[in-house]
């Protein structure tokens, strides 16, 4: 089994990117989750 630290850098040789965006990004999960007030917009 790969360890956590390798696998974003890997997934980022095979995709010709950065390793950040392999990481998930925090700010998501504190986001409120706010309903909408007007359905129609």
């Amino acid at each position: 089994k790969k360890s956590h630290e390798s696998v974003p850098e890997e997934l980022a040789k095979m995709t010709y990117t950065t390793k950040h965006r392999w990481f998930p990004r925090s700010r998501d999960k504190r986001a409120k989750k706010t309903p909408m007030d007007r359905r129609y917009l």
